[in-house]
């Protein structure tokens, strides 16, 4: 029996949540899961495969030669295939819950792709169809270096009279940041620094055209190795909102478990209340501690308890783990964590520049920073100016009485002289 729309997003959402914690929590995760059967069961699957093939089940558009191959006959399709009259498969790369991921050749361009399928019983349902088509819609608006470009949605007929839809998409050679953290461990700053930016730069240019993503995770972050350096891709724009345009669907989308990744979400993500670019900052927040600390900033016992944690604890220093951390770096990553969204960086862009300029702190408060001394500067200028004043009508007046007192003694030299 085929699972319903319904329960594959769950089974998603679970195994998503579940993927980001270390491997020896995994299975204790699931146990403890509130699911039906079936889901757990599909989630356990999942997770049996991911540990058989390595890091490449999520639903990315990033090769490997760690192909998955456990169940080729789940494939819906197999090199050679050509799909909607323009994409020749190469070979299969990824499986998630809403899709598959094939490497293809565009044979109209000539060029290398990815194609990005919709699972079967998730497009008959109408949410997850519209949720497939608004991924390609918003994520084509930002265009950047660091987010994966996407390029087109197509449909594509089968022989058994079934249309299947599918994204075109960059081609992204490289492994997540999830996969790089679970391989080596944390970063020095040094290191993450360079990523970091990166990333902040790719979720400021969403920001810039009021595009929220929502589901800002290191599973979502690709590293394409490149002769000098190394390129940090954002991917996954499924769950990416306009706030002014959707906001009658808002309540829906924000408001449910199902959207998003609990280890990553805002806390006022986790409690269903209006979002803003302060709210991708945050799990960006949560990312860059990962980094630099190997660890996340709560105990993330089950979903549940992280959640509460989350909205009623204050995340320890990065410093208290890594002592080496500077200060400001520091500071940084706390301001991006604050559980008011008010006190973090306004957007992606303000942590970009902290990060550039080297100051570590937001733009707001480098801002009120200078116009404290300003300020100061102003004030002491004019209490010069007022004791200056002050002196001068002191002075003023004395003026008279000194003319006086010389005039007298003229007076009296005068009158001695003359010997009166």
């Amino acid at each position: 029996m085929g699972l319903t729309p319904g329960q594959w997003e769950r089974v998603k959402a679970l195994f998503e949540t579940i993927l980001e914690q270390p491997p020896a929590q995994r299975s204790a995760l699931l146990a403890s899961a509130h699911e039906d059967r079936v889901v757990l069961e599909e989630v356990g699957r999942l997770l049996r495969s991911h540990s058989e093939a390595g890091n490449f089940l999520s639903i990315s558009p990033l090769p490997s030669p760690a192909v998955i191959d456990a169940t080729p006959e789940a494939q819906l399709f197999s090199p050679g295939d050509l799909l909607a009259d323009r994409f020749r498969i190469r070979r299969f790369l990824a499986r998630g819950g809403m899709g598959e991921v094939y490497e293809a050749e565009d044979v109209e361009l000539r060029e290398e792709v990815a194609v990005k399928t919709i699972r079967s019983e998730v497009l008959e349902d109408t949410h997850a169809l519209e949720r497939f088509k608004r991924e390609v819609h918003l994520a084509k608006q930002v265009t950047h270096p660091n987010v994966c470009r996407i390029f087109d949605l197509f449909r594509h007929a089968t022989s058994a009279n079934r249309s299947i839809l599918l994204i075109s998409m960059e081609l992204l050679r490289g492994e997540t940041l999830a996969a790089y953290l679970e391989r080596l461990g944390r970063m020095t700053w040094p290191e993450a620094s360079p990523i970091a930016l990166q990333m902040a730069d790719g979720l400021g240019a969403a920001h810039e055209i009021g595009i929220l993503h929502r589901d800002f995770k290191p599973s979502n972050v690709i590293l394409v190795q490149g002769t000098k350096s190394t390129r940090a891709v954002i991917t996954d724009f499924g769950l990416a909102v306009q706030p002014d345009r959707d906001a009658k669907r808002r309540t829906l989308q924000t408001g449910s478990a199902n959207f998003g990744t609990p280890a990553y979400m805002s806390p006022e993500q986790l409690e269903g209340q209006a979002l803003t670019p302060a709210s991708d900052v945050y799990s960006l927040g949560l990312v860059l501690y990962q980094m630099v600390t190997g660890t996340q900033p709560f105990d993330y016992a089950t979903p549940l308890s992280m959640a509460v944690r989350r909205l009623n604890e204050t995340p320890a220093s990065p410093r208290a783990l890594v002592p080496e951390l500077d200060r400001k770096w520091d500071k940084m990553i706390l301001c991006c964590l604050e559980r008011a969204s008010s006190r973090r960086f306004a957007t992606a862009n303000e942590v970009a520049k902290a990060i550039r300029d080297g100051s570590g702190i937001p733009a707001s408060e480098a801002h009120g920073t200078r116009a404290l001394a300003w300020s100061i500067g102003v004030m002491v200028l004019i209490l010069l100016g007022l004791g200056w004043a002050l002196l001068s009508v002191a002075s003023a007046k004395q003026t008279p009485r000194r003319e006086g007192r010389h005039r007298a003694r003229r007076l009296r030299e005068h009158d001695r002289r003359r010997g009166i």
